[in-house]
């Protein structure tokens, strides 16, 4: 009787014990169900890259308030009639605001070749500053540093050759900066290609 009541007890005991244990399966799929799926993404901080975005867009903006205040509206048209009437200080505004600094005309001149054509040195420069590639072609091959040999425009020559321009570049007829030059006598400009490295195919 003694025993059989101990043995009763023991059994009640181990009847808890054993609905509380669990499984390594289990025990697992319970964590799992604790931790979170998903942890929820912290707000991303402005990066340098975004930073650099917005003050891109504030200065552009900036720009085209001051064009605005010079009457200018910010067209490709207005862009071109700046550089053509040697507005640098419009020119550099419009780069600012965005404007691309290699924008041809329907005859396929850029801006470059449009300022090196009138001698607009400072123009020419606001243009290179902005990114402007003196190697682009119109339709007929010239570069504006052929325009500029051809023209007479000595300043605008240097400072196209400054930036680099090809003096050996040729158009459509075969025609260097430097033979352009001589065609129209300029020496000083010949000079200047020379020394520049200017081949001359006559000697």
């Amino acid at each position: 009787m003694t025993c059989s009541r101990i043995a009763g007890v023991m059994l009640l005991l181990l009847i808890p014990a054993a609905g509380c244990e669990k499984s390594p399966q289990e025990a697992s799929r319970t964590e799992q169900k604790q931790s979170p799926q998903e942890v929820p993404r912290a707000e991303q901080k402005e990066g340098p890259q975004a930073a650099s975005s917005t003050e891109q867009k504030k200065n552009q903006e900036e720009a085209r308030r001051k064009l605005e205040e010079l009457s200018l509206s910010y067209t490709e048209e207005a862009f071109l009639e700046s550089v053509k009437n040697g507005n640098a200080l419009a020119v550099k505004h419009f780069l600012a605001a965005g404007m691309t600094p290699n924008l041809k005309d329907n005859y396929g001149s850029t801006a470059l070749m449009l300022a090196a054509e009138k001698g607009h040195t400072d123009t020419i420069q606001a243009l290179l500053d902005g990114g402007a590639n003196t190697e682009e072609k119109d339709g007929t091959g010239n570069t504006a540093l052929i325009w500029a040999a051809g023209e007479g425009h000595l300043d605008t020559v240097k400072a196209l050759v400054a930036h680099g321009a090809n003096v050996n570049a040729k158009n459509q007829s075969g025609r260097t900066p430097l033979r352009q030059a001589e065609y129209v006598g300029h020496t000083s400009i010949v000079e200047v290609l020379k020394q520049a490295g200017a081949e001359d195919p006559q000697h």
